[in-house]
Formats: structure tokens, C-alpha cells, sequence
């Protein structure tokens, strides 16, 4: 009887200390990036657009995009060419924020691996000039070993909205060293899209301002190939009270198949001027966003009102959880009886 005792006990040591426990990584602000733009226009787009920076296996993960409704508002979602549509949700029916959850379809054994953007969120900016805050916030992110990732990852950037400046703060002329604008530049269209070859690197712009303004340009070096860059041109008036904004969203071609780029890092490397004028140079990240598909916040699978919904994926943990439990109380029975029976053993 001693020795069945003793053997149960062990037994049960024996469970506890082979039991494979969920692997937890605290590394969850290491996994995201937001890029966005530090100005704009009443009227123009501002992307704020998500990376993954170590996305390999990511399955899953809840983001929540906080904004200022008064200076902001929502359009719709741009997904990275290698996120499958049905696998991100998208809730906009909130004032001032927008909720996603991306729970990857988990049937085929893993997750879709991939690094560089996830999603672009597109706000317009309305007329009323200030800074604009913007709050990106993740968290519940599971890697593709449905494991949880810990912790979460928060960035807040803010930008800077300016009513249309009086007619002289104007480009009279803009020209790229390749490729064409579209539309072709006229001093009061302020929103470009450029196309050019994978070879292309850089672009650079041969810029002509009203009397008096100076210019500047955010970069020229774009990001890889299959990326697009976005470079903002700032005409700044003589008493440097009132600015013009330009955009320029630079689409450079894939190299090989298409898609294959989508795969690579967003982050763009630091930028110098993109004027060939006498412009302060400096650095700004890229925010590009490999080809992909765009949802409005109504056809993007909203959930649960509000959008505040608790991420669940194929294959959750949960289910890992209530397995370790009870095999751990197996062993805590298995101990306890052996211990009874030992002690009652000893008894006189």
C-alpha cells in the first residue's frame, strides 16, 4: 500500500511537470508600426496605415483606431494584398472610432504569414483647423501557433489640418523625374497618384512656387518595389503664415509576379528632399500599402455593436486552457488521494 501511495504521488508530479503549458511572448509592441501623415488640407485624404513589423504566424489581433470626429472623418479600409478580406472585420458605426479584429481562418494549419501593412484606414480631413489626434491601439494578439502574444501596442500621432490657404501660397508648376502625375498638375488640384517602374527608386520634382514661397518636399527615396510611398509637397507662404499641401501617392511596379513584394517590410528607409530647390530636407517614413482591396466600414464584416468584440479564432486557446486545467486537477485528485492513503497508513 506504501508503495502504490508514493507511485500515485509521483504520478502526479509527473503530470504537472510535463504538461506543455501555453507559450506566452511579451512582444506585442515589438510586432506593430503606424505611419501617417504630420499634415493635410481640409479636403484631403490622410492614410493611417498599420504594419506588422515581425507578422510572421500573426493569427490574430483586435485594433482599435481612436480619432478626432471633429476634425476627421472615416471612409474606409485598404487591405494589404495578402490578408484575405474575409479573415479582417471593420466596425465604423462608433463616433470617433473605428474597430477591427483580424481573426485568421486557421483550417489550413497556420496563419498567413506575412510582414510589412496590414491595413490602411483613410480619413478625410474636414475644415477646421488644429491638430488632429489620432490613437491606434492593439491588443488579444495570438501568434500562429495560437498562442497569445502579451501585451499590447498603443501610438498616437497627431496632424495638423489647415483650411485651403488664400491663392498666392500655390505650385504653378510641378514636373517628376518619371512617370506622369494623374491628373495632370493644375495649381488647385491637390491630390496626385504617380506610377513607375520597379527600377525607380527615387523621384524627385521639379517645382515652381508663387512669388515668395519656398518649398518642400517630405522625401524621394520610395519604398520596394510593389509598394507605394506617400511624399506630401509643402508650399510655405513669405510671412510663413499660410501653407498648400500637394500629395503624391507614388505607386512603384512589383518586381516578378505580383504580389511577391507584399511579403517584404512597409517601412520605408529614411528620406532626404525631393525638390530641386533650395527646401529644407527632412525624413519621413513610408506609409505605403501593398495592393489590396478597399472596404468601407459598412461591407467589412461588422460584428457585435460598437464593434467591441472579444477576438476568437479557429482553434483558440481557450481550448488549450481547459485542457491544462484538467489534467492539472487530475493530478492535484491523484496527489491528495495518495497522500490520504499514506497518512492514513501511518495512523497506529
Amino acid at each position: 500500500m506504501k508503495d502504490l501511495c508514493r507511485r500515485l504521488c509521483l504520478a502526479a508530479l509527473l503530470l504537472i511537470l510535463l504538461l506543455p503549458m501555453p507559450a506566452v511572448s511579451a512582444r506585442a509592441q515589438d510586432c506593430f508600426a503606424v505611419e501617417t501623415a504630420e499634415s493635410a488640407m481640409a479636403g484631403q485624404e490622410i492614410r493611417v496605415a498599420v504594419f506588422m513589423e515581425d507578422g510572421a504566424d500573426l493569427a490574430g489581433f483586435r485594433a482599435s483606431i481612436a480619432y478626432d470626429a471633429g476634425k476627421l472623418a472615416f471612409q474606409r479600409v485598404e487591405l494589404a494584398g495578402w490578408l484575405p478580406k474575409a479573415d479582417y472585420y471593420t466596425d465604423s458605426s462608433g463616433s470617433g472610432v473605428v474597430r477591427s479584429v483580424y481573426a485568421a481562418d486557421l483550417s489550413g494549419g497556420k496563419a498567413v504569414a506575412g510582414t510589412g501593412a496590414v491595413a490602411v484606414y483613410l480619413f478625410k480631413a474636414l475644415p477646421a483647423p488644429g491638430k488632429a489626434r489620432i490613437t491606434v491601439t492593439i491588443d488579444q494578439a495570438y501568434d500562429g501557433a495560437v498562442h497569445p502574444v502579451g501585451g499590447s501596442f498603443s501610438s498616437v500621432h497627431e496632424v495638423e489640418i489647415s483650411n485651403i490657404p488664400p491663392a498666392g501660397v500655390r505650385l504653378l508648376a510641378l514636373e517628376p523625374s518619371a512617370g506622369a502625375l494623374q491628373p495632370p498638375f493644375s495649381p488647385e488640384c491637390f491630390s496626385y497618384e504617380l506610377s513607375v517602374g520597379s527600377d525607380v527608386s527615387t523621384v524627385e520634382f521639379q517645382a515652381q512656387a508663387a512669388g515668395g514661397c519656398t518649398v518642400k518636399a517630405s522625401r524621394k527615396k520610395l519604398s520596394a518595389a510593389g509598394k507605394e510611398t506617400n511624399i506630401s509637397i509643402t508650399v510655405l507662404s513669405a510671412d510663413k503664415k499660410d501653407k498648400a499641401v500637394y500629395q503624391i501617392l507614388v505607386r512603384r511596379a512589383a518586381n516578378g509576379p505580383a504580389g511577391t513584394a507584399s511579403h517584404n517590410t512597409g517601412k520605408g528607409p529614411h528620406a532626404s528632399s525631393g525638390i530641386r530647390t533650395d527646401g529644407e530636407e527632412h525624413s519621413e517614413k513610408s506609409g505605403s500599402l501593398a495592393p489590396g482591396t478597399a472596404v468601407s466600414g459598412s461591407q467589412a464584416g461588422v460584428q457585435s455593436p460598437g464593434g467591441n468584440r472579444e477576438l476568437f479564432v479557429e482553434g483558440n486557446t481557450m481550448a488549450n486552457y481547459l485542457l491544462v486545467g484538467a489534467v492539472v486537477l487530475l493530478a492535484a485528485a491523484l496527489f491528495f488521494v495518495g497522500y490520504a492513503m499514506l497518512k492514513k497508513k501511518k495512523q497506529p
